[in-house]
């Protein structure tokens, strides 16, 4: 026994020490799409859960030195009743990593932050009367005019006020009932990207806009009974608007990749799945096609008793949104 230990000492040593240079290794556990009948609230969410689409981002063809964007994530909300949007923060940092490496952006030129104020989203998009208040004008008034293109993204809870229901972001210190004061009008923010005139601008929301979230209710008591909410989309000839959601249905998550099911599937669709005829560039209509369809069927067939359409406008069809290096 003495002898056979004295032999596999110098490997044991070997292996501890290859062992230490380590890291740690990640648990999780990855649960499904569905809560169990009866439930009120989604399980806990796993912190260090790594989706498919963060595993592999495409590089692109060539870097966009001018570009400019906002990414923006909300999940922590601090007026009482009102659940925590999940997946937001992680939405917003996948969407920043893309920006960088999939749309070629400079990272110097990427504004990212996470549970935002309302005080903070005026100062990032330029209050409701005054587009150029705002850091994003700074950003896109230091570049030569026709050269910015522009990404707003944002992920967090959506609500509507009023009659007739006028959309707003919910910042994390918002009251949904108070929105008009504490929240972020929609219109608002296509009125101030239309006034930048970027030589394009891409907006996409993952929220929904209607009395509920993937958490459950907002506003317990509230409901706004199917009536039309407010519709807008930013103008200009190169813009492209992509909500989660039409009228008032819910934005889903996909637990299963801790990412919300919109922001999913448009990062999925950069990642080239949105690539329909393979030329290593996705255009705005492939992008639109690609999202509408992916996120309509997985929430009717995989999610029981949901429905989620996102609601795209889209000026050029034809316009490319990103051209990747081939084989990335």
């Amino acid at each position: 026994d003495r002898r056979r230990l004295a032999q596999v000492q110098p490997d044991n040593t070997a292996t501890r020490a290859r062992n230490a240079r380590l890291p740690e290794p990640v648990i999780t556990i990855r649960d499904l799409d569905f809560a169990p009948s009866g439930a009120t609230s989604a399980p806990p969410v796993s912190a260090s859960r790594m989706s498919d689409v963060d595993m592999r981002v495409p590089e692109a063809a060539s870097p966009n030195p001018n570009a400019v964007a906002i990414v923006i994530g909300n999940r922590d909300y601090q007026t009482p009743g009102v659940a925590n949007a999940d997946y937001a923060v992680q939405d917003a940092m996948s969407v920043k990593r893309y920006l960088v490496e999939a749309f070629g952006f400079s990272e110097d030129r990427i504004i990212l932050d996470t549970n935002v104020s309302v005080g903070r989203m005026n100062e990032l998009f330029g209050s409701t009367t005054d587009a150029s208040s705002g850091r994003l004008a700074e950003l896109v008034a230091s570049r030569p005019a026709g050269t910015v293109d522009v990404v707003v993204f944002y992920s967090g809870h959506g609500h509507p006020e009023g009659r007739p229901p006028r959309r707003f972001l919910v910042p994390v210190d918002g009251n949904p009932r108070r929105l008009a004061a504490t929240g972020y009008p929609l219109d608002a923010l296509y009125k101030n990207l239309t006034a930048q005139g970027g030589r394009s601008v891409l907006l996409a929301i993952d929220a929904g806009f209607g009395a509920l979230s993937d958490a459950g209710s907002l506003l317990q008591t509230e409901s706004f009974g199917g009536i039309e909410l407010e519709v807008g989309t930013v103008g200009g000839a190169n813009t492209q608007v992509l909500h989660a959601t039409t009228g008032e249905q819910t934005a889903r998550w996909r637990r299963d990749q801790s990412h919300g099911l919109f922001t999913y599937y448009f990062l999925r669709g950069i990642q080239g799945g949105a690539d329909a005829n393979g030329d290593a560039t996705i255009t705005a209509a492939e992008l639109e096609a690609y999202i509408r369809a992916n996120v309509r069927n997985y929430a009717a067939e995989r999610m029981t008793g949901a429905q989620q359409v996102p609601e795209i406008f889209t000026n050029n069809p034809s316009r490319p949104i990103v051209t990747l290096k081939p084989g990335s």
